[in-house]
């Protein structure tokens, strides 16, 4: 065990010219930035250029405080000012707000740390002292290999590189620690430990886990990282080993990277269990994800500690055993990623920093340090961290936390070269573009402002990984917006409103031979022509007039114009079409945007919508009364791609999210949520109704896969189709109807065969127990084949399960449904199917629970449920008296509205 410390110097070095000293003393010296003094620098050591030592750095930037002298280590530089021979500071006022930092050191064991009861960093080389191997006395024919890396100024881990898996899940134990190691270690500690996972050829499931409280094989508690080769499939666990097998009793979805196989690139990750009594705590680089308890309390004492997987490779850099009421220091970047490429043209990155000490209270400090400024330049300012590209090549960005140096987020960031204006010449292109560029002898009216561009090539390319499309003022040349190949940032509403929807999403798209580019949200103004250019990487193998396409450039001649202005605001009707400029929009969300704006709240307003796919994420706030009418329901859709993991949070993840809004009609459309399922992050909502007004949806289809539909509030969906598979229609709704409305359950995407198990249909959270709840009159319960093809196995599909919760209520009644050969004969989840929990109320009344009446199977003759809606059970047979009391119209349904004055609606008066 190593209890070495190794400090690494500062990074930082403040260099001259000669022939720009006399200026720089004489007429600058007080005030070298913007004409603000920065205090004596009488300290400052000037040097040749050419003859740079080791200078002075102060962990406060430039200042009159006493320096410190350093030195910087080969490859990194934190801050680098060169006065030329003219007094110009080469480094600009931006460089000058670098603070001067160290760059981070390896993690070493403290030495006399009364908090911490063990630990081991590996740098003495050696691990056989303190750890047992035990995967090598399994007799494995390729047990896999230990052994210690050194990485130089980065320190040293313990590398274990995996070989072939064995056959019971107890070889799956790698390393437990020496009982002579572990001695008088309290009951209750934390273990932390920093993992960098790294990807191997081997199959099965990919668990790294940590042991704590070990007690013998398959007898421990664990936590750590489930890894699958997509980091959305890719999540933390926390549970116990007991009877043989695995027990996951706390999970959340979090993307975990992986190296390359048998390289020692990748990503570091801090993993830290606290187990105390019989309660675990689990935390992801310093964040606590959550917690859970073991009722059980399975484990007791101190046991010893290990790590567990099957099968991965992977790196420990360190192992840390201490007192579990000093909790981990945060250093939270509020972009996750850590790989980055981007041209050296582009905007800065920038990142807002949260740093808290382990008191969780006390805010830290934190420090940044790129390894080469010449590529990848940092500047500091309070807690907004900005990363701007310079020059093309490779950098790493090291965010380091005050209070503890070992404490690092690093960002890999590849530069590319400045986009450079195209200049290939590939003849006439006005009948491959859209927007067609005007003749000079026919008026123009104009496009919207909302408009889509799109290119027809040759043939079928495929999207970069990199590259950008730019749209100029024509007459100004200025650059008014830059849309990026992959994920971009987009604000959904219109400029001014007080709550933006901020969404990753992609905004160029390639199908087929066309490619598709959606400016940003209002980027693009009224009575204005511009100039669209395309960079040369956005596209690879494509050919524009049989000519090799390597980027559009402003010589092309691609231009149009926008309208002089928009609709009238005394308008109550405004049309959409995506492939006419007649029309006041070209998309949904810009006529959404045009009525938020300029309608008052309650003024009635109809958007009249023209077949055709709409790609965009939607979004109504604040206004009433409106109705979005398709032309057709299979013609008119609106899809988009939008899911728990990439856009986390329920307002979040919907393709359309409508909030506080009473009285919105969806007629005659399709919304359409494009995720597939894949085993991590899959809710995805198509509409997320958070309202507690009123919808009407009528001659409409919803697909997805998980969470189709989130309701609050009141809603009526009539003669309508809703796809999913797992708890697809779900939410709070006081009373949500579905009348004669299709609800299709499709195959799991996420199947590895040609069929899967059907999921559930419903999950209710009812907030009160006597609202209504989620009633279903007239329907049909049918099933399909899922986006990729999957279908439904009989007798799989459940109707409802219960989120367990005390505070919500199961209320769903089916009345007069008929439900087809997917569904399984005990219909409900009860409690105990499939792990699932009891529902509440327990026991279903006419007015609250599960309930039934009129039951048919898809060819309409009645099914008898009585064995699953009677005594013993959790669902209720209703009466044919209860029935015509209570649901047998929709002004019975919906009598509650607004506290009483009830609700009636129709297809006619709505």
């Amino acid at each position: 065990m190593s209890t070495n410390y190794k400090i690494c110097p500062a990074v930082a070095m403040i260099t001259t010219n000669w022939m720009g000293l006399s200026l720089l003393l004489g007429g600058l010296g007080p005030y070298l930035w913007g004409g603000q003094p920065v205090g004596d620098l009488s300290w400052l050591k000037l040097v040749p250029r050419a003859q740079a030592q080791p200078t002075v750095s102060s962990s406060q930037g430039v200042s009159n405080k006493q320096p410190q002298t350093t030195v910087a280590p080969p490859g990194h530089r934190a801050l680098t000012i060169e006065a030329s021979a003219d007094g110009q500071l080469a480094a600009g006022r931006k460089a000058a707000k670098n603070k001067v930092v160290r760059a981070a050191s390896p993690f070493t064991c403290p030495v006399n740390e009364s908090r911490v009861y063990f630990c081991d960093d590996f740098e003495d080389g050696v691990f056989r002292d303190t750890w047992d191997d035990r995967i090598s006395t399994y007799g494995l024919s390729n047990p896999g290999i230990w052994d210690v890396l050194d990485e130089g100024e980065a320190g040293r881990s313990l590398r274990f590189t995996a070989g072939a898996r064995g056959s019971e899940l107890h070889q799956g134990e790698l390393l437990v620690v020496r009982a002579s190691a572990f001695d008088s270690i309290p009951d209750n500690y934390y273990l932390e430990y920093k993992i960098r996972p790294r990807a191997n050829s081997n199959t099965g499931n990919k668990y790294v886990f940590a042991m704590l409280r070990y007690q013998e094989p398959m007898a421990w508690y664990f936590g750590g990282l489930n890894l699958q080769n997509q980091t959305e499939l890719t999540q933390i666990e926390s549970g116990r080993a007991v009877f043989g097998g695995v027990e996951q009793k706390f999970i959340v979805k979090k993307p975990i990277e992986m190296g390359t196989v048998n390289d020692i690139d990748g990503r570091w990750y801090t993993v830290r269990i606290d187990v105390f009594g019989n309660k675990l705590t689990t935390y992801l680089d310093g964040i606590e994800l959550g917690s859970w308890e073991d009722d059980a309390s399975t484990y007791s004492g101190a046991g010893q500690i290990g790590f567990f997987t099957y099968n991965r490779s992977f790196e420990l850099a360190y192992v840390k055993v201490g007192d579990p009421k000093y909790k981990p220091v945060q250093l939270i970047l509020d972009d996750p990623r850590s790989r980055w490429v981007m041209a050296a043209d582009h905007d800065p990155l920038v990142f807002h920093v949260t740093a808290i000490q382990s008191d969780r209270i006390t805010n830290d400090t934190f420090s940044a340090v790129s390894s080469d400024e010449s590529v990848v330049s940092v500047v500091q300012e309070g807690d907004i961290l900005t990363l701007t590209p310079v020059a093309k090549g490779k950098a790493k960005v090291q965010v380091i936390a005050g209070s503890d140096p070992s404490v690092v987020r690093t960002i890999e960031i590849e530069i590319e070269a400045p986009w450079v204006m195209p200049k290939v010449d590939y003849g006439r292109i006005r009948h491959r573009v859209s927007p067609r560029p005007p003749r000079w002898w026919w008026p123009q009216s104009g496009e919207n402002p909302d408009v889509r561009l799109s290119v027809i090539f040759d043939n079928e390319p495929t999207l970069g990984s990199s590259g950008d499309v730019r749209i100029y003022e024509a007459n100004s040349g200025v650059l008014v917006d830059r849309i990026r190949v992959g994920q971009e940032t987009e604000k959904v509403g219109y400029l001014g409103q007080s709550s933006l929807r901020e969404l990753k999403t992609s905004l160029i798209f390639l199908e087929g031979k066309q490619l598709t580019i959606a400016p940003h949200s209002q980027a693009l103004g009224y009575n204005t022509r511009y100039v669209v250019a395309i960079g040369e990487d956005v596209v690879l193998g494509a050919k524009l007039n049989d000519v090799d396409f390597r980027g559009l450039g402003k010589n092309a001649g691609w231009y149009f114009n926008t309208k002089k202005h928009g609709p009238s605001v005394m308008k109550t009707h405004v049309e959409v079409d995506a492939s006419s400029a007649q029309a006041d929009f070209a998309t949904v969300q810009g006529a959404l945007d045009w009525m938020m704006e300029h309608k008052t709240e309650d003024e009635k307003v109809t958007v009249n919508v023209r077949d055709g796919i709409y790609h965009e994420l939607l979004y109504l706030s604040g206004k009433n009364n409106v109705d979005i009418v398709g032309q057709s329901r299979d013609g008119t859709i609106v899809q988009g791609i939008n899911y728990d993991g990439l856009n986390g949070g329920t307002t979040a993840r919907p393709l359309f999210l409508v909030e506080q809004v009473d009285m919105l009609t969806l007629d005659s459309l399709t919304i359409r949520n494009l995720h597939v399922r894949s085993g991590a992050g899959d809710q995805a909502e198509t509409l997320y109704f958070n309202s507690d007004k009123r919808l009407v949806v009528i001659n409409s289809a919803f697909y997805s896969e998980q969470d189709t539909l989130n309701l609050r509030g009141y809603a009526w969906f009539y003669k309508s189709l809703v796809v999913g598979n797992v708890d697809f229609i779900w939410g709070s709704s006081v009373a949500a109807l579905f009348e004669r409305v299709e609800i299709r359950t499709v195959g799991d995407s996420k199947s590895a065969l040609s069929t899967s198990r059907g999921g559930y249909v419903l999950q209710a959270r009812v907030q009160h127990a006597s609202d209504p709840g989620y009633i279903f009159l007239h329907c049909k319960l049918t099933h399909g084949a899922g986006p990729k093809g999957v279908t439904v196995e009989p007798g799989t599909t459940y109707l409802a399960r219960s989120s367990g919760r005390k505070s919500y209520f199961d209320n769903i009644a089916f009345i007069y449904t008929a439900m087809d050969s997917h569904i399984a004969s005990i219909g409900w989840a009860e409690e105990g199917v499939e792990g699932q929990p009891a529902p509440h109320p327990a026991k279903a009344t006419p007015d609250g629970g599960w309930r039934e009446f009129g039951t048919m199977n898809i060819e309409g003759r009645p099914l008898d449920v009585a064995g699953r809606c009677g005594d013993g059970s959790s669902c209720s047979l209703l009466s044919e008296q209860e029935v015509e009391e209570r649901y047998s119209d929709r002004s019975k349904i919906f009598a509650g509205f607004n506290d009483g004055e009830g609700w009636n609606p129709s297809p006619a008066k709505k």
